[in-house]
C-alpha cells in the first residue's frame, strides 16, 4: 500500500498533464486515514466539476496541520465561482487534456 499524505498518494500516479487543480493551506490532510480519503475524493469531485473534467485529472495540493481532517465541505459552493472569475471569458480557455 502506497504511503503518504491523502492528498499525495492519489496524485503520484498522475503523470500526464492535468485538466485541474486544487490547493489549499492551514491543514495538510496528512495521517487522517479514511477521512482524508473522503476528504481528498469529495474535492477532487467538486474541483472537476467546475473546471469540466475527471476528478482523476485534478491534481491537489494541501500544506499546513499534520493529522488533523480536512474540512473539505468548505470548499463546495466555492469552487465553480473561483473557476469563472479566473476565467472571465470561457472561451479563453484552452481545452482540456484528454
Amino acid at each position: 500500500m502506497p504511503v503518504g499524505a491523502g492528498r499525495v498518494v492519489p496524485c503520484q500516479a498522475r503523470r500526464r498533464p492535468r485538466a485541474g487543480a486544487s490547493g489549499d493551506s492551514g491543514n495538510a490532510n496528512a495521517f487522517t486515514g479514511k477521512t482524508g480519503r473522503a476528504a481528498v475524493k469529495f474535492t477532487a469531485d467538486l474541483a472537476a466539476k467546475a473546471v469540466g473534467c475527471r476528478p482523476g485529472e485534478v491534481f491537489l495540493a494541501s500544506t499546513g496541520v499534520i493529522g488533523e481532517p480536512l474540512n473539505a465541505s468548505a470548499f463546495d459552493g466555492v469552487m465553480e465561482t473561483l473557476v469563472a472569475d479566473a476565467a472571465p471569458d470561457p472561451g479563453s480557455m484552452p481545452p482540456a487534456p484528454s
